[in-house]
């Protein structure tokens, strides 16, 4: 009699356990593919969005669910988030500066607070105009959740700045970037284009120790193309070639923020640059409905894509004085740390269903930790004239690779 009880326990015991393993996260293919019957049951007659769902359950195969969602290609949809994911912290005037955030400013930090006794090197008591331009690439390797894809980018800056007096600088800048998302193996694309402006103060104490803050925000819009191709077998041999495409064009919007402490020591002509920070950014794509796609547009929810990202940095550099005015090459290593994890659920509906069943999946959870590192050289010359170059480069990142190439001019008023 007690044998039939340990069993019932160890029954019971077995029941509770497989109840709290975690559900595995379901990519929008395998969501889409698990609800087609229940959206195909109550399908309009005569629509578009009918006939494709006569074709899967007429299909003799037994896939013809998933066949049809994954050539809908609904995980170029889950990436839409790594957009503009630039690891810059701010637009491409920050730059102006060694170890800060957005001082724009590279007559007073580049050169390390040094005064080098040439005729323009002194640090002005007015305002100063610049201008940077960048570009780059964000390449996406593919994961379980979003297709790969390679990004190219482009930016241009042009800001002023006023020094208030030798410990205070602060400023402002408009930024216009535009962005093209190609996803590997299909026609399927992204453009975006949007405008900002950055707001941006320095802070410096005894030559040694700077403060650094930004808060900026821009606007503007993207027109993308998805690609649905799929062949489907159907009654009587035929096959059923679905190849088309859904189009749509949404508002962005973004904001950023962000603060960092740096710390400078200078020793014969060598600089030493160490310093930390969090930059804050918040995305937000507004929902789009898709046309075309021959009964398979649909209706994507509004996402919103935040990132909370701290950072050290180290750079390295050294100042050279020359018959034309100063030449400071640098090397800067830095980390990344993810606070928090940016991936949000994505919600679909097909444009001709008359009950718009949500269809919900997941994003690829954020690699929490990467680095960076950038080769610079900045130089000032007389009459307050300053610039730089720079390259940028993301390493030990899960599935993304990222290289920006930036330059910019500096003069003082």
């Amino acid at each position: 009699m007690k044998v039939p009880a340990r069993i019932g326990c160890v029954a019971l015991t077995l029941l509770l356990a497989s109840t709290a393993l975690p559900a595995r996260a379901q990519t929008a293919t395998e969501a889409l593919a698990a609800l087609w019957d229940t959206i195909c049951a109550t399908s309009s007659e005569g629509t578009l969005l009918f006939q494709r769902c006569d074709e899967t359950v007429n299909s003799p195969d037994p896939s013809a669910n998933s066949i049809a969602a994954t050539g809908m290609h609904l995980e170029d949809i889950a990436g839409q988030g790594h957009g503009g994911a630039s690891s810059a912290p701010a637009p491409a005037a920050v730059q102006f500066e060694i170890g800060g955030v957005a001082t724009a400013s590279l007559s007073q930090d580049a050169l390390g607070r040094i005064g080098l006794g040439l005729v323009g090197d002194e640090f002005g008591g007015g305002w100063s105009l610049f201008a940077s331009a960048q570009t780059g690439r964000l390449d996406h390797s593919g994961t379980r959740f979003e297709s790969a894809f390679d990004s190219r980018n482009a930016a241009f800056t042009l800001g002023m700045d006023r020094r208030l007096n030798d410990r205070w600088v602060i400023g402002a800048a408009l930024n216009h970037a535009r962005d093209r998302i190609d996803y590997s193996g299909t026609v399927s694309r992204l453009d975006s284009r949007h405008t900002g402006l950055l707001l941006f103060a320095n802070r410096s104490w005894n030559d040694a120790w700077s403060f650094d803050a930004y808060l900026g925000g821009s606007r503007g819009n993207a027109d993308i193309l998805r690609e649905i191709r799929y062949a489907l077998p159907i009654a009587g041999n035929a096959i059923a070639i679905i190849n088309t495409s859904a189009t749509s064009s949404p508002d962005i919007r973004r904001q950023q923020a962000g603060v960092s402490l740096d710390w400078l020591g200078r020793r014969g002509g060598w600089n030493i640059d160490l310093g930390g920070g969090i930059d804050l950014s918040r995305s937000r794509l507004d929902e789009y409905v898709e046309s075309g796609g021959q009964g398979l547009a649909l209706r994507v929810a509004k996402r919103t894509v935040t990132q909370r990202i701290a950072r050290t940095d180290a750079r390295f550099g050294r100042t050279v004085s020359t018959n034309w005015g100063v030449w400071q090459p640098s090397l800067q290593v830095g980390w990344r740390h993810a606070i928090t994890d940016s991936a949000e659920r994505t919600t679909i509906r097909f444009v001709d269903d008359p009950l718009e069943y949500a269809v919900g999946f997941d994003a690829q959870p954020d690699d929490r930790n990467w680095g960076e590192f950038a080769v610079t050289s900045s130089f000032t010359l007389t009459h307050g004239h300053s610039g730089f170059i720079e390259y940028r480069q993301r390493f030990a990142h899960d599935f993304l690779d990222e290289r920006v190439l930036s330059l910019g001019w500096r003069i003082e008023l």
